[in-house]
């Protein structure tokens, strides 16, 4: 993670982490307040979209005090200087992945025993195995949202599974888990993707800007140490770290 002292503020630094790869898409929204909620904490800014996680604490807090937290909510964070290439993850490290493919597997078998020879007793076994692998991540999400008092898909899909097996209708049941938990892998892919394209974007930002002092100095201050109305000088070739207004000098700026 990224360790910023905030200027101005005795013993307050900014941390930064990043959103590992196929964390739980719905619980960005739960994250700031539990980490809000710890001694210390000052100030949280959860960027869904970026996948990036700033919480500005001062020392009675740690990195890893927010982790944790972050954890039980279902959200994984890293260390901000993680590069995406190193939080990849092949697929047979994916859990959600493996879940819906071995749900997959016991589904088909228990529509074959069922349907060709007929044996109801082995694909009732079947079934509520499918139930019990496929349904286990988004059973676990639904605790986490009841647990932050939200009502989430997750929780209407283990409403509408406890329904069907109250119903005795365990196929439905079943098949009814297999294509939620397809659809929470693909949106989960979907996110990553987006995530690693705004952070190609990001990456473009440079690290540090120069601040001109009062005597007409220049310091080097990390990007997310600015504060608004602090006087930065861009020399010929660099790029823009921040927004802002041109106060003085003129040049041309390459936008593409």
């Amino acid at each position: 993670m990224t360790e910023i002292p905030v200027r101005g503020e005795e013993a307050t630094t900014r941390t930064r982490f990043r959103v590992s790869e196929g964390s739980c898409v719905d619980c960005a929204g739960d994250v700031a307040g539990a980490v809000q909620r710890l001694p210390g904490v000052r100030h949280v800014e959860v960027l869904s979209a970026a996948g990036v996680v700033t919480v500005e604490h001062d020392t009675r807090v740690s990195a890893a005090d927010i982790r944790g937290v972050a954890a039980r909510c279902g959200l994984g964070l890293v260390p901000a200087e993680t590069t995406v290439r190193e939080q990849k993850r092949s697929w047979w490290r994916r859990p959600k992945l493996l879940a819906l493919a071995g749900a997959s597997i016991l589904l088909l078998a228990g529509l074959a025993a069922g349907k060709l020879i007929h044996a109801e007793i082995l694909a009732t076994v079947l079934y509520a195995a499918t139930l019990a692998i496929g349904g286990f991540y988004p059973a676990l999400s639904a605790v986490r949202s009841l647990r932050s008092r939200r009502l989430t898909i997750s929780t209407l899909l283990v409403v509408a599974v406890v329904g069907a097996v109250a119903l005795g209708v365990l196929e439905e049941a079943a098949l009814l888990v297999v294509v939620f938990s397809l659809g929470e892998v693909l949106e989960d892919y979907a996110a990553d993707r987006a995530r690693g394209s705004i952070r190609a974007l990001m990456a473009l930002t440079p690290p540090i800007a120069w601040v001109k002092g009062p005597d007409g100095s220049l310091d080097a201050v990390p990007v997310e140490a600015l504060v608004p109305g602090d006087p930065i000088v861009v020399r010929p070739g660099e790029r823009i770290p921040t927004d802002g207004r041109v106060i003085s000098g003129g040049s041309s700026v390459d936008q593409s």
